[in-house]
């Protein structure tokens, strides 16, 4: 493909992705009634774990969990953030989305950076997300309270939860209620004494207490002995407490009821329930019944429901009732049943009837779906029978929120769909999508195929749409395997079939396509593909997708030895990832790789370092396994150069680490392997470098693949390092074939460095020279200096020697000023080295030798005489000599001059 096709292909395609409203009642503290039980003993308990992480109430259903904390908060003169859970936040994305709303209600300025990695179309990481909060309210003091948390089934929430309870600062404290103890770290906790902790045994009420519910908060007039036996049937449970004193208001025959109250909590739920219903009207009971099938009530929503006009006023009268509805806001607009007398009247509709129990599901789907709510639409729709209406609301949002990285909500959803997988190939699709791109591949090819299978077994005419994801989906499985030959075949077919306004998947290709390219060597392509993608992404507002086409623009000129042009991809990438807090986006983290590792080619250690650290600092919050190799690897690389050796055996521990904890590609790991063996060459274990030799496998009469390069060229090291010269020299020569074909300059270059000093072993300077003055070539334009300086000394030996034969003396002389290993000062042959002069020293030994004076000297390079006289010292103490004329004769033995 050509550039100009590549524009045609890819011209508009990417597209905003639509942000979901989030409810704003879950971030409402629920309010309380005007008559309470004041629980002391249990506010003491609660006051008395400030100073620990987590305070846990976890109790069953109507023990009071909800209403004690809301009574607590109010006590206190503290910030506090609310969320209330539901089913639907299963999903990692929108827990941390709802997570991020209710602290910006407290701290409205905080959480930009957060917003800006949920916004981008990829999952969010776990930590990320956590680690930009947690430093924004590290000095902020938080109440923090997840309420219903036992909805919580998602075992990557309950990760970041434990994220969390890990490195939360001192000022904001977790509150948790459940219906169960959490899979959170609680016996950890517990041991550490960093838990403060309710059960049920603590929540139920005592005797004062229940006396003080059934006389002041229920109004009924009641014997010690009925309070007593009610204490003891109910064992202090609150809501069976409540439905009994509904269950009495109004009866002659109190003892006699009292009497009669046994049983298990269910049975009585149930046997109340009952009680309870039938004291009321008939349009009550209905109205009750109807608009159970809803987890949140609201009066136009009812309305749709039960086919009727008056429903708000009739929640409000339920709320003054006490008939079991929790009030959401403040404003009494939303509202929700107990859950326990939400199953139990449902159970009682289906029982009576079904077809009712779905025709109201299939109401509330049309009613969200008017709002535009659709996952509540698609759930109602799937429980309501409408699984055609149900499937064709998933395929018509799905692109949107894989979008806003709502991979797991998009799979529930799809699920309940199971029906028509056979028939709705589209809906295995999405599945893929999110399996993929939730790193799930085994599972994703096999939604796939699935999806093939419907196709081939000619139920469904696929379009080219279809058959474009298809592929797009296959490329990235391939892509993130590392199989890269193949992933760009299947890049270039998704992109053929896919319609140019399908604008998010044609986006994620192209982006990964040219990043894939870039890898086989058709840099053209690659280029085209991104500038492309670039271009679109900044129209699109799409800020994740640009930071990667540039990103991955700057290391393919970096590929290509044009390393201002690198460096200046990477700084507008940079400019991009920064808020105008100056806080950096984890994306980042790609452009201080790039800038650290052009900077270190340039020797400029210190700037390498800075960058590289940075960028290890957002790495965790961004997680790719690539990436955060690459930066362990860079940084092993720099502190190499600086002479830590200490630090350079960390950070390839660290790189090891990311690869045994990830699924990576096998390349990845080569790649880790290699560079650990040129680390056991430079610190002379010859015997770590041969094993992993061995291991490797390779050797000089392998077919090349490019995609191990590195692996080639550290094998000749190797060769070189045993002796075996013809070997080395035989491997580097198809390397060097291989790279050139394919336009991979860089490693053109680091090639030919290699050959000319496998070359010089061999005795052969005139072809050792012409590799090095090749090299010379390729690499001053972009003024590449490690890439010569790793090599060490015999390089060191080389570049002299072609400094003699004139060849580019003003870029070598840079280059040998920069080599600072300990040399010899003892001339022992042509090749004898020395305490490297710099570019000044060497200008002004050159004058000496001309005949010129210090105050000769000083006028021809404008500088002090002590200054001149302070080189004439430096000279002296390098080469070891004593005299003008010394230093004159061993320049010139030396080649210097």
């Amino acid at each position: 493909m050509n550039q100009r096709q590549v524009g045609s292909f890819l011209s508009d395609n990417l597209e905003k992705t639509k942000v979901e409203q989030l409810l704003t009642t879950k971030l409402n503290i629920p309010p309380t009634r005007p008559q309470l039980v004041f629980r002391s003993r249990l506010i003491a308990r609660l006051n008395e774990g400030l100073n620990r992480k987590l305070t846990l109430i976890s109790a069953p259903a109507g023990y009071g969990k909800t209403t004690l904390v809301v009574e607590w908060l109010r006590q206190r003169d503290q910030p506090f953030a609310w969320l209330t859970l539901d089913g639907g936040d299963n999903d990692l994305v929108r827990f941390l989305d709802y997570l991020v709303a209710s602290w910006q209600k407290v701290y409205p300025n905080i959480g930009q950076t957060a917003q800006a990695i949920l916004e981008a179309p990829q999952a969010a990481a776990t930590e990320q997300v956590f680690t930009c909060l947690i430093n924004e309210i590290a000095e902020k003091p938080l109440f923090f309270v997840l309420d219903d948390y036992h909805v919580i089934e998602e075992s990557t929430i309950h990760e970041a939860l434990t994220y969390l309870l890990d490195h939360m600062p001192l000022q904001l404290h977790l509150v948790i209620t459940t219906r169960a103890d959490p899979p959170l770290p609680i016996p950890r906790l517990r041991g550490r004494g960093q838990l403060c902790e309710l059960h049920a045994e603590d929540l139920r009420f005592a005797l004062d207490e229940v006396e003080d519910f059934l006389t002041k908060v229920m109004g009924l007039v009641l014997y010690r002995k009925q309070i007593i036996a009610l204490e003891r049937h109910t064992e202090g449970w609150i809501t069976g407490l409540q439905m009994a004193a509904l269950s009495m208001q109004g009866r002659e025959n109190v003892s006699e009821f009292i009497q009669a109250f046994t049983g298990s909590h269910r049975y009585i739920l149930d046997y109340l329930t009952e009680e309870v219903l039938n004291q009321q009207k008939k349009e009550i009971e209905a109205f009750l019944l109807h608009t159970s099938i809803l987890d949140r009530l609201t009066g136009p929503l009812c309305d749709m429901v039960t086919q009727q006009a008056n429903s708000h006023s009739i929640l409000v009268a339920l709320e003054s009732a006490n008939l079991f509805l929790v009030p959401l806001d403040e404003e009494r607009r939303w509202y929700r049943y107990h859950h326990l007398f939400a199953d139990t009247l449902q159970s009682r509709l289906r029982a009576s009837d079904p077809d009712l129990f779905k025709k109201l599901h299939q109401r509330a789907a049309a009613w969200f779906e008017k709002q535009g709510l659709f996952e509540y639409a698609i759930r109602h729709a799937a429980v309501g029978g409408w699984l055609e209406t149900a499937a064709d609301l998933v395929e018509s949002n799905a692109i949107s929120m894989l979008g806003r990285g709502e991979l797991f909500a998009l799979m529930t959803l799809i699920e309940l769909l199971e029906a028509l997988m056979d028939e709705r190939p589209w809906l295995s699709i999405y599945k893929s999508w999110g399996l993929a791109l939730s790193g799930q591949l085994d599972q994703a090819e096999r939604w796939r195929q699935r999806a093939e299978a419907v196709i081939g077994a000619k139920k469904v005419k696929p379009s080219r749409h279809m058959l474009g994801h298809i592929a797009a989906i296959e490329f990235y499985c391939a892509s993130y395997r590392g199989k890269m030959d193949t992933a760009v075949a299947y890049a270039q077919k998704a992109l053929e079939l896919l319609p140019e306004n399908k604008g998010l998947v044609r986006g994620i290709v192209t982006t990964a396509m040219g990043y894939s390219l870039r890898f086989v060597g058709e840099y053209a392509q690659a280029e085209a593909a991104l500038e492309v993608a670039r271009r679109a992404a900044r129209e699109a507002g799409n800020r994740y997708l640009e930071l990667r086409s540039l990103s991955t623009l700057s290391a393919l000129a970096f590929d290509q030895c044009r390393l201002h042009r690198s460096r200046d991809l990477a700084r507008e990438a940079l400019q991009q990832a920064t808020l105008p807090s100056g806080q950096m986006l984890p994306s980042a983290g790609w452009a201080l790789v790039g800038l650290g590792l052009i900077h270190y080619e340039w020797n400029d250690l210190e700037v390498a370092d800075e960058h590289t650290r940075k960028a290890m600092a957002l790495g965790p919050k961004w997680g790719d396994p690539f990436d955060l190799v690459h930066m362990f690897l860079l940084m092993a690389d720099i502190r190499i150069a600086l002479g830590d050796i200490a630090g350079a055996q960390q950070s390839f521990e660290r790189g090891e680490a990311v690869i045994r904890s990830y699924a990576v590609s096998p390349g990845l790991v080569d790649w880790v392997q290699a560079a650990r063996a040129r680390y056991w060459l430079k610190q002379g274990d010859l015997e770590a470098a041969v094993r992993w030799a061995l291991y490797s496998g390779i050797s000089a009469n392998d077919e090349i693949s490019l995609f191990r390069t590195n692996q080639y060229r550290t094998r000749a090291r190797v060769y070189l390092a045993t002796e075996q010269y013809e070997e080395a020299l035989e491997l580097l020569m198809g390397l060097q074939e291989q790279v050139e074909a394919a336009g991979r300059t860089r490693s053109l270059l680091q090639t030919l460095v290699l050959r000319s000093l496998a070359h010089q072993t061999l005795n052969d300077t005139p072809q050792a020279l012409n590799a090095l003055k090749r090299a010379l070539k390729l690499s001053q334009t972009g003024g590449f200096i490690r890439i010569f300086v790793d090599e060490g000394r015999p390089l060191a030996r080389l570049l002299r020697i072609a400094l003699r034969e004139n060849i580019n003396p003003d870029y070598i002389g840079q280059l040998l000023a920069c080599f600072s290993e300990p040399t010899t000062t003892k001339v022992t042959g042509e090749y004898a080295l020395v305490e490297l002069l710099s570019e000044r020293e060497l200008e002004v030994l050159r004058l000496i030798a001309a005949g010129l004076s210090n105050q000769e000297i000083a006028q021809e390079l404008v500088i002090a005489v002590s200054t001149v006289k302070s080189h004439i010292n430096h000279i002296y103490g390098k080469l070891e000599v004593k005299s003008r004329t010394q230093a004159v004769a061993l320049g010139q033995a030396l080649g210097l001059l």
